[in-house]
């Protein structure tokens, strides 16, 4: 069945999105959720300690193994307890190991019935997921090499931006900011992780360069700070306050600019409105987030990243999807000059279709297993029909 064909289920079917409170895994799992085009509820349930220490692997394995009416152990649903019981939904999204668990223990309780979708690498067992949706970069385990049939890989990380989502959100700077000058540069700033020391000496080093690439233009400008929940409490003011000092004190080899500080949750809006977008090299899913958007997109600090992240950005500097902050020419970007090479734009809705025709795949065998399948036609809608149980496996 072509992915047109698959489409006309959607409106019989329901999608649970899992979150652990991580915005860049949630952002993954719903932006899923948004190209499937399905009817979603999304349910934030962290493992909670001392449960989420434990490795992803065991945890999950636990939740597989045990007895039915232990399954649940160290799992929390938080405010939705329903969650764990019927009528169960038709497919399960959930992205980071700590929510692995979670998704298993719906799978076996809906007696495998749940189509579940675990987005990054569980650093579990493929067999307990019916789709694992993990970025090439994120396989130090043998998961790449065996390649199982259910493990599909990503060049990036999955997300919300999509032509229609920019044009939604395409006056909403203006909106909020007020008038913006000729260019408009979007700076976004992530933080630390274990693959990337996030300092002081680093913002400076940003604010220079930029600094410098910008005194050969003489287009005014407004550069848009965007912090994230991760950026250290010092970061956003310090390179306000470095691009404005510049400004002051050189205002004739500076073009006119104008600083904004943006601390709204999304950042559609930004790369909406963005001719050049700036981003720092310690978050995979900005990075991804920045090239969908169909801009210019530089990253600083790309020889500070060590790792799976190192791995990630020297493949996408290498294929020139970005580029280093080093060789921003402010001439051609503020001419039009500057040309953007997406490299994951699209992927997102790659992988959707390839969830719609797994789906079909499972919910075809569900019937000629175990159960009645019917389906009536009216007006171009399949409706499926596929009992659901209240007992456990």
């Amino acid at each position: 069945m072509g992915s047109r064909r698959l489409l006309n289920t959607r409106g019989n079917l329901s999608v649970l999105v899992l979150g652990n409170g991580a915005a860049g895994a949630e952002n993954q799992a719903l932006g899923l959720a948004d190209a499937l085009q399905l009817p979603s509820r999304f349910v934030r349930c962290p493992v909670p300690s001392p449960w989420s220490k434990l490795p992803a692997y065991l945890h999950s394995s636990l939740v597989q193994s045990l007895p039915a009416r232990m399954s649940l152990v160290g799992l929390n649903a938080g405010e939705n307890p329903d969650i764990f019981k019927a009528p169960f939904p038709d497919l399960v999204i959930g992205c980071g190991r700590t929510v692995a668990p979670v998704s298993v223990a719906i799978r076996r309780l809906s007696n495998f019935r749940s189509f579940t979708i675990q987005i990054q690498n569980p650093r579990a067992s493929s067999s307990l997921f019916d789709l694992i949706v993990t970025p090439e970069h994120d396989n130090r385990s043998l998961l790449k090499l065996l390649a199982p049939s259910n493990v599909v890989f990503t060049r990036g990380a999955l997300h919300r931006v999509t032509p229609s989502t920019l044009r939604d959100n395409a006056n909403v700077l203006q909106d909020v900011q007020g008038p913006l000058n000729q260019h408009v540069i979007c700076i976004l700033l992530g933080g630390a992780s274990k693959y990337f020391p996030f300092t002081a000496d680093m913002v400076r080093e940003l604010a220079n360069t930029l600094i410098s690439k910008l005194q050969s233009s003489t287009v005014p400008l407004t550069v848009v700070i965007s912090p994230s929940r991760r950026t250290p409490s010092f970061a956003a003011p310090l390179l306000m306050n470095e691009l404005l000092a510049a400004h002051t004190h050189s205002p004739l080899v500076m073009p006119p600019i104008d600083v904004k500080l943006w601390t709204q949750s999304s950042n559609l809006p930004l790369l909406a409105a963005a001719h050049s977008i700036i981003v720092t090299s310690d978050s995979i899913s900005m990075m991804s987030e920045s090239m969908a958007a169909n801009k210019p997109v530089f990253v600083t600090s790309a020889h500070m990243c060590t790792g799976k992240l190192k791995s990630f950005v020297q493949s996408m500097l290498s294929n020139h999807s970005i580029q280093s902050l080093e060789h921003f020419d402010a001439v051609a970007a503020t001419s039009g000059g500057a040309v953007a090479r997406p490299f994951v734009g699209l992927e997102t809705e790659e992988i959707a279709r390839v969830v719609l025709e797994r789906l079909h795949h499972h919910r075809s065998a569900l019937v000629g297993k175990s159960f009645k399948y019917s389906q009536a036609e009216a007006g171009g809608t399949v409706t499926v029909a596929v009992p659901s149980t209240t007992e456990p496996v």
